[in-house]
């Protein structure tokens, strides 16, 4: 019976050298392994990234489904993106659709972003920030938690307004006691 090695054991398909230049990689790094280092390859093994090219992934927040993409690099760019639903139409009731208006009126000079309404009656939120430090898992964690904070009160209120039923028309949030 032929011996092998236990990186081979391990993972019969492993190449003898990727284990190696995994490590000396994060040897390299000071024990600050950025988003975009590494990256999980088709036989579930981790690898050095071979480029700086931007990392996309989707989660969802209060029923809304956001699409957040890394520019890793000398910027560290983070952007948001989510589709917010249509505006109510006229004909369906006349103050649901002003007071959406003005929730996105309100929402469109933030700091970090803004929600808008295309030509089509779409509404989407757009928000970028440059994290304050390397782009850690945490520092983007961070920053994703800091844009929703932003436009945590507007989509709050768009969310009232939009599930307020038909016929009544939707009021200040009740306090709760």
């Amino acid at each position: 019976m032929a011996s092998s090695s236990p990186e081979n054991d391990a993972n019969p398909t492993a190449e003898p050298g990727h284990l190696r230049d995994t490590v000396a990689l994060a040897a390299k790094s000071d024990g600050q392994v950025q988003l975009g280092d590494f990256e999980i390859d088709e036989n579930g093994r981790l690898r050095p990234r071979p480029d700086g090219a931007p990392i996309s992934f989707g989660f969802s927040y209060n029923g809304i489904d956001f699409i957040a993409k890394v520019e890793p690099g000398t910027d560290g760019r983070i952007s948001l993106d989510a589709e917010l639903g249509k505006l109510p139409y006229r004909a369906e009731i006349g103050e649901r659709r002003r007071l959406t208006r003005q929730i996105v009126r309100a929402a469109q000079d933030l700091p970090r972003g803004r929600i808008d309404i295309s030509d089509t009656s779409d509404m989407h939120l757009t928000a970028r920030m440059e994290p304050a430090a390397l782009l850690t898992p945490t520092a983007v964690l961070t920053a994703l938690t800091a844009i929703l904070l932003d436009f945590k009160p507007y989509l709050d209120l768009l969310h009232e307004v939009m599930l307020a039923p038909q016929g009544l028309e939707p009021g200040p949030p009740a306090l709760k006691a």
